[in-house]
């Protein structure tokens, strides 16, 4: 079963995402980027149980996963997609753009930013108690796009 790779700390799987095959060379790059996002995240996610990510009955669309879940901890379980979701999840309805035209300090040299993008995400944390349990931790990624605008 192929799919995009998906970081998992010290392990990584291919998570088959469901779509229409053969897909866009543009969808590629829109998957490897997401991918790339996730695994450059400086938190370590812990694996939640199948479903935990599954969108709200109630709510279509939305996303409303327990505050806290007992994480996969076995490698055999981690590594089969039927037993886990991702370790983290987007959360579209809450991104928010901003216009306002500014300088971001990114190694140590400004950058103009035109535009910029934060983007709502979520994961589960390993509890410092019990390692198993995960604590849902909602948190957000900004993008910047530099350039543009006759700067």
């Amino acid at each position: 079963m192929a799919g995009p790779l998906v970081y998992i700390p010290s392990i990584i799987v291919p998570y088959p995402i469901p779509t229409p095959s053969p897909l866009p060379p543009a969808t590629y790059q829109a998957l490897d980027l997401g991918s790339f996002i996730f695994a450059s995240n400086p938190y370590e996610a812990g694996i939640p149980p199948k479903n935990t990510w599954a969108p709200d009955p109630a709510q279509p669309g939305v996303v409303n996963p327990p505050s806290t879940v007992q994480l996969v901890t076995n490698p055999t379980d981690i590594a089969d997609v039927t037993k886990v979701d991702p370790p983290y999840m987007l959360n579209p309805p809450g991104c928010e753009m901003h216009e306002k035209t500014g300088q971001w300090k990114f190694k140590y040299a400004d950058h103009y930013v035109a535009r910029a993008v934060r983007v709502p995400y979520m994961y589960y944390q390993k509890s410092k108690s019990d390692p198993k349990t995960g604590i849902l931790i909602r948190d957000y990624f900004l993008i910047g796009f530099e350039g543009g605008m006759g700067y």
